[in-house]
């Protein structure tokens, strides 16, 4: 797992999304856009800080670094302590998995994409966004991935290798 910078830097982590509120404010119109209606049970896995599972009424996350689901908790997501690759939720017990930009920190993104399907109920919808590494957007951060606190150790994917792990 890739948790050390977002352990060490927790909050300015989490300051990105006041001082990028525009480009905050077009990810969650987007992921919004394409949520499911659901009464069952939703997680995010990878949920963070909260960003993503606060506003769009996701009352569970599940995230390896503490200080990260701190902030998570203070934005009234009930956190639970695991990784994607190794969710801690029982069998065909969620309706929805949500994934925003998880895919790119995981030691094992096919794992990850299994525990998903691992805990979903039949009929159940994984929703994942990532940050395309052959979009314009994608080329930047990857460009510029050495010099960044919190993207050294991502490894971006395309939309076809995702859909392939899919």
């Amino acid at each position: 797992m890739k948790i050390r910078p977002y352990q060490e830097h927790a909050l300015r982590y989490d300051s990105w999304f006041e001082q990028n509120r525009l480009a905050y404010e077009a990810e969650l119109r987007a992921v919004r856009r394409l949520l499911p209606n659901t009464d069952g049970l939703a997680v995010e896995a990878g949920a963070g800080t909260g960003r993503f599972a606060a506003p769009l009424g996701i009352p569970v996350g599940v995230e390896p670094c503490p200080a990260m689901a701190a902030r998570a908790k203070q934005r009234g997501i009930k956190m639970i302590s695991g990784a994607a690759e190794a969710l801690p939720l029982r069998t065909a017990a969620a309706d929805l998995v949500l994934m925003v930009t998880v895919l790119c920190f995981v030691d094992d993104a096919l794992l990850a994409v299994q525990e998903a399907a691992r805990v979903l109920k039949p009929g159940g919808f994984l929703l994942l966004a990532i940050l395309d590494r052959s979009s314009p957007l994608g080329h930047v951060y990857a460009a510029q991935k050495e010099q960044s606190l919190f993207y050294q150790q991502a490894v971006f994917h395309t939309a076809a290798t995702v859909f392939s792990l899919l």
